[in-house]
C-alpha cells in the first residue's frame, strides 16, 4: 500500500507540472545490454510526454473514481502509438536500436493499463487503485532503466 501511494505522489506532482527529479548518480536495477543511443532516448521520450499526460488525468479519475474516466484515460493509452518491434533480421531501423525489454515494459503498461479498466467497469475501486499502483511500477521500471540513465554519447 505505501507503493501505491508513493507512486501516486510522485504522478501528482508531475500531473501538477512539476518537473521531474534530479537523473540519480546511479540506478540498482539497470539491465546489460539496455543501453541507449541519446538519439533513440530523445525518441522515446517523445512517447513517454504523451504518457505523462494521460497518466495525469489518470491519476485524477483513479482518485475520484470517475469510472467512466479511467476507462477513457485508459483507452487514450492503450489507442496511442507504440514502437513496433524489428522484424527479424532488421538491423537499420531505429526500432532496431531499442532493446527488446523496452518492448517487454511496453506491452506491461498496456496490460496494466487494461486492468485498470476492466476494474472501473466492475466497478471494483480497491481493485482499481491496486491495478493503478502496478501499472504505475511498470511506468517507473521502463523510466529506471531509458529515461534517466546515461549513454556515451551523452558527454
Amino acid at each position: 500500500m505505501q507503493q501505491v501511494l508513493v507512486s501516486l505522489t510522485f504522478l501528482a506532482l508531475l500531473a501538477g507540472g512539476a518537473s521531474p527529479p534530479a537523473a540519480p548518480a546511479q540506478t540498482t536495477n539497470e539491465l546489460p545490454g539496455d543501453q541507449l543511443s541519446s538519439t533513440v532516448r530523445r525518441a522515446i521520450g517523445k512517447r513517454m510526454a504523451h504518457h505523462s499526460a494521460n497518466l495525469g488525468d489518470l491519476l485524477k479519475a483513479v482518485l475520484i473514481l470517475d469510472r467512466d474516466g479511467v476507462q477513457e484515460r485508459v483507452k487514450a493509452i492503450t489507442d496511442a502509438p507504440k514502437l513496433a518491434r524489428p522484424a527479424p533480421g532488421e538491423t537499420d531501423t531505429l526500432n532496431a536500436a531499442v532493446p527488446p525489454r523496452f518492448f517487454e515494459l511496453q506491452d506491461a503498461m498496456v496490460k496494466r493499463a487494461i486492468a485498470v479498466s476492466d476494474a472501473a467497469k466492475k466497478r471494483d475501486d480497491l481493485q482499481m487503485g491496486k491495478a493503478f499502483g502496478q501499472l504505475t511500477e511498470a511506468c517507473v521500471a521502463c523510466h529506471s532503466v531509458y529515461l534517466w540513465k546515461p549513454t556515451p554519447d551523452d558527454h
